[in-house]
């Protein structure tokens, strides 16, 4: 059993956040010299000086390996359940990652709208509205607007 993460606002002074980008050529090969960047910067993350992810690089993220690079749903849960497990990376909202994850497993919506959904339900709103049919009907906590 691992043991558990330090609070981030103990550690702040040597977490470093990162770009979509640059989280991006960490599992895209498309421009060599960045994937070499990327790899060797999270080659020198720990547990004490891990990488953050925030929201919005979250959702950018899995959204782009989606449009932009063809992965599956299931290869963006994956990657993004690999991220979670790593000890050398701290995601923001990490509880609202890990109840979108089982979430998208349940149902088979996007990453990004049950993430959004899982955020506002954590921080105590009563629903989220879209205009997203299929999302409305499979998302707990959306509802479609008109």
């Amino acid at each position: 059993m691992q043991s558990p993460r330090p609070p981030l606002h103990v550690l702040s002074a040597r977490v470093i956040g990162v770009d979509t980008n640059v989280l991006l050529r960490l599992f895209v090969t498309d421009d060599a010299d960045q994937h070499r960047a990327s790899t060797a910067f999270f080659a020198d993350r720990t547990r004490q000086e891990p990488a953050l992810v925030n929201a919005v690089v979250m959702a950018e993220f899995a959204w782009v390996l989606r449009r932009s690079y063809g992965y599956s749903k299931s290869q963006v849960l994956g990657v993004v359940g690999y991220l979670a497990d790593a000890i050398d990376v701290r995601l923001q909202h990490g509880e609202a990652i890990a109840e979108a994850l089982d979430l998208c497993a349940q149902t088979g919506e996007e990453f990004g709208d049950v993430f959004i959904a899982a955020i506002n339900r954590s921080q105590g709103f009563q629903k989220t509205v879209t205009f997203d049919k299929s999302a409305a009907r499979r998302v707990p906590g959306m509802e479609l607007i008109t």
